[in-house]
């Protein structure tokens, strides 16, 4: 079909319009054919095809993100125009979902994404370019959540028979898609697709396969999707993490966000929460400054809530956050400050391995994290960075090599 090998006359003529708020409601003129579906419905069913081409998925994405970007300003006749078709079309259009949903799947490929978009909520839209959108959501989460499992389990065009063709260079999901993606993420409600639309994209971020406003709109998407499912709990190891990686201002504040999330869930993480947002604080009266005063008195509340610890899962974000501060700030009290919390925990961890009652958390913090984290601070190519690791490493020999038989 001439439609799937590369964008047709009449696509990039819808292409064009919608870029244009006074075009949109050409958008729910039915074709020809079949008097019963717009052309809009067509341009998405392009998605489902296995040999849609790479042009023909990037037009139709394009139209995706016009779509979203467009509508803000109408004027009262455009919206008189569309708003009543819009609802016409939300409804008759959802009904078919639900009913094609098991059968109008042609691929395998993210079948266990796709299963889960059956729970999708639909949120009111704010503009009529989302109104055209929403009764398609269903498609095209179905294609985007199946491209970002096939880039996580490194499949590339041509393994996956011409399906996937839309990934970026070197296999990446592009950036204009994780945009897109973080738009439309706004609409979904639905617990199961939610965590299953986590999952998928937390591997995205854990092993760098995007940086910069692409890693920022993930972590928002994600922040987003944690508020919907059941237990936000699960994801707080992937997501701790992060924070020895992340360095883009905006994608630290989403993963504050989403331990905000957690501790909305469970109580228990409520200290943790606050702790974490204080230590990534920025000054609101200085652009792209620190909050240092906020930071350097998280790090001393840090001191208290280390004694009261029960779990791995209630400090580790704390621990990933005072390593990044060693290897990365510049301030020379907030590396102390950082430093400092980490001999503490040294001394934690002396404290509660000794024995034969030894604390399985300790262990699972030692050799999980704090010995690795050794071995790449003492590499660093940052001389001052380098000797604060030594002395760790010195004091963490001292302390723990009784009980850790790689550091005797």
């Amino acid at each position: 079909n001439e439609c799937l090998q590369h964008p047709t006359p009449l696509m990039k003529l819808l292409l064009g319009r919608s870029k244009r708020t006074c075009f949109l409601s050409y958008f729910f003129l039915p074709t020809p054919e079949n008097i019963q579906e717009p052309m809009l419905h067509y341009v998405f069913a392009c998605l489902r095809s296995a040999a849609v081409r790479t042009p023909v998925v990037q037009a139709v994405m394009q139209v995706v993100d016009n779509l979203l970007n467009n509508g803000d300003g109408e004027s009262e006749e455009v919206v008189a125009a569309v708003e009543p078709v819009a609802k016409r079309r939300m409804v008759a259009t959802s009904a078919q979902v639900t009913a094609q949903q098991s059968t109008d799947l042609p691929h395998e490929r993210g079948n266990d994404v796709a299963a889960a978009l059956t729970g999708v909520v639909r949120k009111a839209a704010q503009t009529q370019g989302e109104k055209l959108l929403l009764p398609h959501l269903h498609l095209i989460l179905e294609h985007l959540g199946s491209l970002v499992v096939d880039g996580n389990s490194g499949k590339t065009d041509s393994s996956s028979g011409g399906r996937r063709p839309s990934m970026g260079p070197g296999g990446k999901v592009p950036l204009q898609y994780l945009a897109t993606l973080s738009r439309m993420s706004e609409f979904v409600e639905s617990p199961s697709l939610s965590e299953k639309l986590i999952k998928a994209f937390l591997p995205l971020a854990s092993r760098s396969l995007i940086h910069g406003d692409g890693l920022s709109n993930v972590l928002l998407t994600i922040s987003r999707l944690m508020q919907h499912v059941t237990d936000a709990e699960q994801f707080v190891v992937p997501l701790s993490q992060l924070f020895s990686s992340v360095k883009v201002r905006s994608a630290r504040q989403h993963l504050c966000t989403a331990f905000k999330v957690v501790a909305g869930q469970n109580p228990d993480y409520q200290k943790l929460a606050e702790i974490v947002v204080e230590l990534n604080a920025w000054d609101p009266k200085r652009l792209e400054e620190p909050d240092f005063e906020r930071r350097l008195d998280a790090f001393d509340a840090c001191t208290e809530y280390l004694s009261s610890c029960a779990r791995p899962t209630l400090i580790l974000a704390i621990i990933y956050n005072a390593l990044y501060t060693l290897n990365q700030s510049e301030d020379i009290a907030l590396r102390d400050s950082a430093s400092h919390f980490l001999h503490l925990l040294v001394k934690k961890l002396a404290s509660t391995l000794q024995g034969d009652n030894a604390d399985a958390w300790s262990k699972q913090v030692l050799n999980g994290l704090f010995l690795s984290a050794l071995q790449q601070g003492v590499r660093s190519k940052s001389e001052t960075v380098r000797h604060q690791f030594v002395s760790l490493l010195s004091d963490s020999v001292r302390s723990l090599s009784s009980v850790c038989p790689r550091l005797a």
